[in-house]
């Protein structure tokens, strides 16, 4: 199982979903696969009306949701820190606070305690729908106790990759432990961004500021990826970044009915021979770890999941 591989794993909207699924409720990668396809129809299979403030429903993700973690677990209110007792992957999800979006910090959700500041402790389907609740797609939720909840929308703005929050984590969380492998798993490229010049179609149908998310959201993912990718570039067998170039660019989330493109595309990228070569050697590392690098000498490097050596 992934999650006997990895000491940690974080992730933000989809790849929030499937870090809770590998990590937490211990399914294996065909068993993921095969939960967020049977999520997908029946999340996505029917749209609001429109007018509506999201085109999904949450209460059909909170449902399923709910549904496989009383299956795995025995309780669908089952809370994130009962999810990390007996563990050894530690997981978190990330998701932003509705009303200070612009700080672009992230709030946490973990199946872990930590040393520095708190550890809200929310049910397991009150994370996934946070990490979800993408403009548009779902609505935001709030979270908390009483007159103290707070309101919170999917990590996608500010943190589309979350690998600087796992780096710091990891220094939190394993002080002076060597890091053996880093794996960063994509959700393809997406298509150039570009602004047209004043008085243009485009600015003309959406307001300067939604221009601005869109390409913040697309800087922050690729952008952050390629720094660390040159960062990672002298340390052989460190650094694994796989992510689909081609085919994904008109995927939307809600089509559902378009997974096996996805495979297909998926099974097409690893049979290149950059993706075969680089899936070859990140098998060898993961079966065969070897002490390469330092938690406290990872200041300058960000990375989404990897393996402790032994």
């Amino acid at each position: 199982l992934p999650g006997e591989y990895f000491d940690l794993i974080g992730g933000t909207g989809t790849g929030g979903l499937i870090a809770l699924m590998l990590g937490p409720l211990r399914m294996s990668v065909a068993d993921a696969i095969m939960t967020y396809g049977q999520m997908s129809e029946q999340v996505f299979s029917e749209k609001k009306w429109k007018g509506r403030d999201s085109t999904f429903k949450a209460s059909k993700l909170e449902d399923f949701i709910k549904g496989i973690v009383a299956m795995k677990l025995g309780n669908p209110d089952a809370r994130m820190l009962e999810l990390g007792h007996d563990d050894p992957c530690k997981t978190f999800v990330c998701a932003m606070p509705a009303h200070s979006i612009n700080t672009a910090i992230p709030r946490l959700f973990r199946t872990y305690q930590v040393s520095k500041g708190s550890t809200f402790n929310c049910m397991v389907w009150e994370a996934a729908q946070a990490t979800s609740a993408t403009s548009n797609i779902f609505k935001p939720i709030r979270i908390g106790d009483s007159f103290m909840q707070e309101l919170f929308i999917g990590g996608g703005i500010g943190c589309n990759n979350p690998i600087r929050q796992v780096l710091q984590e990891a220094e939190l969380v394993f002080p002076s432990k060597y890091v053996a492998c880093v794996l960063s798993i994509g959700a393809g490229h997406p298509k150039t961004i570009s602004f047209a010049s004043s008085g243009g179609l485009f600015s003309n149908v959406l307001p300067l500021s939604v221009c601005t998310t869109m390409h913040d959201i697309a800087t922050d993912c690729e952008g952050t990826a390629e720094e660390m990718a040159r960062q990672f570039q002298t340390i052989s067998g460190f650094y694994f970044r796989f992510n689909v170039d081609q085919g994904l660019q008109s995927f939307k989330l809600g089509q559902w009915y378009r997974l096996s493109e996805v495979q297909t595309h998926a099974e097409q990228y690893l049979h290149t021979i950059n993706g075969d070569r680089m899936l070859i050697a990140a098998v060898y590392v993961l079966t065969k770890p070897s002490n390469k690098l330092f938690t406290s000498a990872l200041s300058k490097f960000q990375f989404f999941c990897f393996t402790f050596g032994q």
